[in-house]
């Protein structure tokens, strides 16, 4: 876990400069733009990503049916296949029976791994995988280079692993927020979003909101805008416009 008062190194070899262009024709970053000029509160920006992101190739998960875990690794049913799959909404499990297996973080590895076409993805939350059987990390790189916008309205674990094998060119939108209680995971995090920010293909504009829980008063107060500096720092290319909240 890096140290409150510790920054990541940084590596001077620029690996993070990009040719990518401005974002076109991507309508979560437009609604985030939104959201943030309007001055509403950052955690409403997720509510925006439904409403933009509907009509061919959208893939919603929101049945026990969607989802079969075998030792941890989720395997879609859907009549959808992974290749069609443009947009991909993972909602929470309903209070009902039967229930939906909740996403791991197995899951939104695999998920991201096996859609290469993959456009947007939505998962309202992520927690704790079984580990008895894991493709990662170190073992699969995500390659997911038409990737736009990537939303994790909930997280309960770290998210180092996924960060570490992402690989993306087209990126403009990214917004995690975590749990109550899992600030220290988000600490845990730091150098990792730090180091996918500098290696990233990214275009020149975008925006990335990072959000720690209200309850966790510890990190808000005492870390978050020194971290939202710090990113600012990763993305090494001289025109960027992107905009980081960290909170």
């Amino acid at each position: 876990m890096p140290s409150p008062t510790s920054s990541p190194p940084v590596e001077a070899d620029g690996s993070n400069q990009t040719t990518a262009g401005d974002n076109v024709d991507n309508p979560v970053y437009e609604e985030a733009q939104n959201v943030l000029s309007s001055g509403a509160d950052l955690s409403a920006l997720n509510h925006g990503f439904l409403a933009a992101l509907q009509g061919e190739g959208s893939l919603m998960i929101d049945k026990p049916a969607s989802f079969k875990h075998a030792e941890g690794i989720c395997v879609i049913t859907v009549m959808s296949s992974w290749e069609k799959a443009r947009c991909m909404v993972v909602t929470e499990p309903p209070d009902v029976e039967p229930r939906m297996p909740t996403p791991t973080v197995n899951d939104l590895h695999n998920a991201l791994r096996r859609a290469p076409n993959l456009e947007h993805a939505y998962f309202a939350c992520v927690t704790q995988d079984t580990g008895r059987t894991r493709q990662w990390p170190g073992v699969m790189r995500i390659e997911a280079e038409q990737l736009k916008s990537l939303v994790i309205a909930r997280t309960e674990v770290p998210l180092g692993g996924i960060l570490d094998d992402l690989k993306v060119r087209r990126l403009s939108h990214l917004h995690v927020e975590y749990a109550a209680g899992s600030a220290h995971h988000l600490w845990a995090d730091e150098a990792n979003y730090y180091f996918f920010l500098q290696r990233a293909h990214l275009p020149r504009r975008g925006i990335f909101v990072l959000l720690s829980d209200v309850s966790d008063a510890w990190y808000r107060d005492g870390r978050a805008v020194d971290l939202g500096k710090l990113l600012k720092t990763a993305i090494r290319r001289p025109d960027s416009q992107w905009s980081i909240r960290t909170l």
